[in-house]
């Protein structure tokens, strides 16, 4: 099993270390993995139309 979550970060500080609900899911994070957590950066190739609504 694993989660994947995607952050469209503007800018050098990620806003979900800011996030009291992102605190608390990861809070006892570590007793839920098997593996540390991996961070890799994406490019956006298509939005199809998903970020023209925000």
């Amino acid at each position: 099993m694993s989660f994947l979550y995607v952050v469209l970060v503007e800018g050098e500080h990620n806003p979900l270390s800011r996030l009291a609900a992102f605190a608390d899911f990861q809070r006892g994070a570590a007793d839920r993995m098997v593996g540390p957590p991996v961070q890799t950066d994406a490019l956006l190739v298509g939005s199809y139309r998903f970020l023209n609504q925000f």
